[in-house]
């Protein structure tokens, strides 16, 4: 007689699709199906199911070796179909089934500046993420750019990728594509102020345009924590550039989370122009959310007839969680077209 492990291992090649079930339902259809089938007398029942559950790792990287995908115990010209175990369509492995095949997020290529853009740019990584859709792009798409917060600088594009795919995730999920993520790093060689400088991120745009397929009237600014401040900063230097900006958690001056710039005024009087939703922690003690309020009352005063923040009551500086996994972040800020100048 062959041993429990062999034969639980040989049971669980035959049934293809219980990897998509939680521990819980694996152990109970196991054990009905070994009862049924009396593959494995009931005494020592109890110690397959242990042993089943406890190497279900193994089984499982097992079963995807062995077991051909939407067949289950196909026997080969060898064996006959009595031997096989099939397992009825039940509640349970259908919803399994069906969060298993929701759409797997593509992973982002990496883009580079030239040479020769890249002297012009010291603040940034010359190399950037794009994540866009799979299939090859007929039009031109909206484009999202992401600055990352303070825990994403450095010389290492893959450091922001997280960050970053929080949108691209929310993208997804509220069916917002076609559309382009770029993300740039803040380089942590030639770091200047505030880490964000309007002027390189102009000329990486300026190579973005050229080099994607951009809908340059649905080109969207957001950024968390430090890049809430190169949100604000860069729309408040070159508001022609976006559709809309969203600035989250940010802070308004180059110093530090709690600085505000002395170009206040300036900037309010640049955003006015553009449509600006903000978003902030209520209990955010990093960046006060005081300093959107006031940025977004600045540019209500300065004529911005299409400025609103949300605040958190109860989240922190973490508030960009919430953010970038609601809908109406996405609603918002693909609803908006660059007016013509």
């Amino acid at each position: 007689m062959p041993s429990v492990g062999l034969m639980s291992l040989k049971l669980y090649r035959k049934i293809p699709d219980l990897p998509l079930m939680d521990s819980i339902t694996i152990k109970f259809d196991i054990q009905k199906r070994l009862m049924k089938n009396a593959i494995i007398p009931e005494p020592t029942l109890l110690v397959a199911t242990i042993m089943i559950i406890s190497t279900m790792p193994a089984l499982v990287g097992a079963q995807n070796r062995v077991a051909p995908p939407n067949r289950i115990g196909t026997p080969d010209s060898k064996t006959k179909s009595r031997n096989s175990v099939r397992i009825p369509s039940n509640k349970t492995q259908r919803l399994s089934l069906a969060r298993n095949q929701r759409p797997q997020s593509v992973a982002p290529t990496i883009g580079k500046l030239g040479s020769d853009l890249a002297k012009k740019t010291k603040s940034l990584n010359p190399e950037y993420l794009v994540f866009s859709p799979k299939q090859k792009l007929k039009h031109p798409v909206p484009l999202v750019i992401y600055l990352h917060g303070a825990g994403g600088v450095g010389d290492n594009i893959q450091k922001v990728r997280g960050q970053a795919g929080q949108v691209w995730k929310g993208i997804e999920k509220y069916k917002k594509n076609p559309s382009i993520v770029v993300a740039p790093q803040a380089s942590k060689r030639a770091r200047e102020a505030g880490g964000w400088v309007p002027d390189h991120l102009n000329i990486l745009l300026g190579h973005l345009k050229k080099t994607l397929k951009v809908d340059e009237k649905r080109i969207y600014l957001t950024g968390n924590s430090m890049g809430g401040y190169g949100s604000w900063t860069w729309g408040g230097h070159n508001p022609e550039n976006f559709a809309a900006i969203a600035p989250v958690s940010g802070g308004i001056g180059p110093g530090g989370p709690k600085d505000v710039t002395p170009d206040l005024n300036k900037w309010a009087a640049n955003l006015a122009k553009v449509p600006v939703f903000a978003f902030a922690g209520g209990k955010d003690r990093v960046v006060p959310a005081e300093r959107s309020e006031r940025m977004i009352a600045a540019i209500k005063k300065a004529g911005g007839k299409e400025a609103k923040i949300r605040i958190y009551p109860d989240e922190s500086h973490g508030a960009g969680r919430v953010v970038f996994g609601s809908a109406e972040f996405y609603q918002w800020m693909f609803s908006k077209k660059r007016r013509q100048p």
